[in-house]
């Protein structure tokens, strides 16, 4: 509706393990979504430096307010490059963050057995990156949980090893 997010002081988050989910919006619809929009919100990504982020180009959907009320004038390419914009950006910082991991150890919990792998306490089954655990010879159980040290990282998952099971 206008109005701007305030954003925290960093003193408030520095150094915190903190994890807050978001579903951003951008009005890609119409003349009203311009080329400084466009700039603001990935200016608005790198600073934010999201550990993880999920995109869409937009498209109507029948039925709904935004389809009732605007024209959907952008072409198809352009809202792809946009996308595939706004993902590359995220990739770079993903890759990042995911690099800063190796070596520390986190609490997962395992998904499925083929391949063993499983997902940090922080994120979502199926729609987040996924922390592939390489085999100790020791049987895992899905729907428990262990630490694991990262061993290594790409630009979206983990490699680790088990150090235990959390009892």
């Amino acid at each position: 509706k206008g109005e701007e997010a305030v954003p925290l002081p960093e003193e408030c988050y520095q150094g915190a393990d903190i994890i807050a989910r978001a579903k951003e919006f951008a009005e890609i619809h119409g003349d009203s979504y311009v080329d400084k929009d466009f700039e603001e919100l990935k200016e608005f990504v790198r600073k934010a430096r999201f550990d993880r982020m999920g995109a869409f180009a937009y498209s109507e959907e029948e039925g709904t307010y935004a389809a009732k009320q605007y024209e959907d004038s952008i072409p198809q390419e352009v809202k792809q490059a946009r996308l595939d914009e706004l993902m590359d950006i995220q990739q770079g910082i993903s890759a990042e963050l995911s690099a800063e991991k190796i070596g520390k150890q986190m609490k997962v919990i395992i998904d499925r057995l083929e391949g063993d792998i499983g997902r940090t306490e922080f994120d979502s089954p199926e729609v987040d990156p996924e922390v592939l655990i390489s085999h100790s010879g020791e049987e895992l159980e899905i729907g428990q949980f262990y630490r694991v040290e990262v061993t290594d990282a790409d630009d979206f998952d983990l490699y680790a090893k088990i150090m235990n099971k959390y009892e």
